[in-house]
């Protein structure tokens, strides 16, 4: 089965720091956890609701944290 990631399980602070701004192994767990999750997957599936035109805001939160991973 597939992990699903959950935004509002997560519970992420508003960004104030993208995961590859912190140094090596100083990044919060779950910043972690979520990008070794993401390097590893090759594809991913996004289902959301419509959020005023756009994405809602804890998904949009939660892609802002990962740039290249």
């Amino acid at each position: 089965m597939a992990p699903l990631v959950d935004p509002l399980e997560l519970k992420l602070p508003l960004l104030d720091r993208m995961y590859k701004e912190y140094p090596k192994g100083e990044a919060p767990e779950i910043l972690e956890r979520l990008a070794e999750l993401f390097r590893r997957a090759d594809a991913f599936v996004v289902v959301s609701g419509e959020y005023n035109h756009s994405i809602p805001p804890g998904l949009s939160n939660t892609l802002d944290h990962f740039l290249e991973e």
